[in-house]
């Protein structure tokens, strides 16, 4: 690992930890463990895929039982898909607003339901680790649940960040003070990481 070391974000310096930029990061986790590098932005990509598949079906079902337990149903115009969405919102604000309640809590669960070992982490390797090196705890990750809401609705302008960023953390990564690494050691992922 080369290149700029930076202190560690969380409170006090912890022995053994650290970041720096270089060709990726690193964050180091005690001794003999060795280095990691950020997780690439495909891998992080493909693992959001496969998480969002339950909580999207999840927020589907959901919808649907909503809608279908509409004690008047709403005539809509025989428009595109398109209108008649926009007609159901302006006439049924209440359902659309816990329809996205649904959806954002839905968000904001999963990767607290895992402890951030989402399925999709996993199956690609990706660790989340708070800038002592360790799993971050509750606390931290749901507040990285939290800012990737606003994050990823803005047109994905916190992912997008992540292009621009010399540690390839997305702008929740930042506002929350972790780090998604790729587990190279080819060991369990995320096992030997301390806690």
């Amino acid at each position: 690992m080369s290149g700029h070391a930076w202190p560690p974000l969380d409170d006090g310096p912890v022995r053994g930890a650290g970041v720096g930029v270089g060709t990726g990061v690193g964050v180091g986790v005690g001794v003999g463990v060795g280095a990691y590098q950020a997780a690439p932005l495909w891998r992080r990509s493909f693992a959001t895929l496969i998480d969002l598949a339950v909580p999207a079906t999840l927020w589907v079902l959901g919808t649907w039982a909503l809608l279908a337990s509409d004690p008047e149903p709403l005539e809509l115009p025989p428009w595109n898909l398109f209108d008649q969405i926009v007609d159901y919102l302006h006439d049924r604000p209440g359902r659309a607003f816990l329809s996205l309640t649904l959806f954002i809590g839905l968000q904001i669960a999963w990767p607290l339901a895992f402890a951030g070992r989402t399925p999709g982490k996993r199956a690609l390797d990706v660790v989340m680790l708070a800038g002592d090196g360790r799993r971050p705890g509750a606390g931290r990750l749901l507040l990285w649940a939290l800012w990737r809401i606003p994050s990823l609705a803005l047109a994905g302008l916190g992912a997008w960040w992540a292009l621009l960023d010399p540690e390839r953390r997305t702008l929740h990564d930042r506002l929350a003070r972790v780090w998604l690494v790729h587990d190279t050691d080819g060991a369990s992922p995320g096992a030997h990481i301390k806690r």
